[in-house]
C-alpha cells in the first residue's frame, strides 16, 4: 500500500461509518475551509516503522519492492452546532471498529492497533455560541510499499592471476545475463 492509499482508506472508512458526505470530512491542514457542520477532521501523525523491512525479489527491470510494517496515530475531531452531536458521531465511529465495516473498507491492509484516547467531549465557545467538539485517537498498523530501482548487472568481467601448485594460470571469467 502507498501512503496516499492509507489516507483514502481512512477517509472512506469515516465516510461510511459516520454517514457524512465527503465535503464534511477534512484532513488537518487541508486548504479548504471548515464551514460545513457537522464535520470530522482527521489528522494522521507519528508515522513510525516497526521492525525491519521485508524485501521482495527483483523484477526483470531491476525494480525491487520493499515492504515495511508501520504504525501511525489517527486523531479524529468532530465539530457540530447541535448539542452532543459531535461526541455521538465519534462514539459511532469508535464502535464501528467492532463491526464488519472495518474488513470491508480496510480489506486486511490496515488494522486498528489500539485506542490511545477514548472519545472526549470538549464543547467550546465560538463568539456567543457553543460549538460541540469531540476528540478520539487511535493507532493503526499497516504495510507500506516502496519501490526501489536497484538496476541489474548485465555483464561482469574478472581477470585474475591464479597460482596453484606452483603453476601460474590467467583465466577470464564472464558472467552474462
Amino acid at each position: 500500500m502507498k501512503l496516499a492509499d492509507l489516507y483514502d482508506r481512512i477517509r472512506e472508512y469515516v465516510r461510511q461509518a459516520s454517514g457524512l458526505e465527503d465535503d464534511h470530512i477534512y484532513f488537518q491542514g487541508q486548504s479548504s475551509p471548515r464551514n460545513l457542520k457537522p464535520c470530522i477532521v482527521i489528522s494522521l501523525t507519528s508515522f513510525k516503522k516497526i521492525g525491519q523491512p521485508v524485501t521482495k525479489t527483483l523484477d526483470a527491470e531491476g525494480k525491487q519492492k520493499i515492504v515495511s510494517s508501520m504504525t501511525c496515530v489517527a486523531s479524529f475531531k468532530a465539530f457540530s452546532d447541535t448539542l452532543h452531536e459531535a461526541e455521538i458521531m465519534l462514539h459511532d465511529l469508535y464502535h464501528s471498529f467492532d463491526t464488519e465495516l472495518r474488513n470491508q473498507v480496510f480489506k486486511g491492509e490496515i488494522a486498528l492497533h489500539r485506542i490511545l484516547k477514548e472519545v472526549i467531549a470538549i464543547p467550546k465557545a465560538i463568539d456567543s455560541q457553543h460549538e460541540g467538539f469531540s476528540v478520539f485517537d487511535a493507532e493503526f498498523s499497516f504495510l507500506i510499499t516502496h519501490e526501489q530501482n536497484t538496476g541489474i548487472i548485465e555483464k561482469v568481467e574478472i581477470s585474475e592471476t591464479i597460482e596453484h601448485a606452483g603453476q601460474e594460470n590467467t583465466e577470464e571469467y564472464t558472467i552474462s545475463r
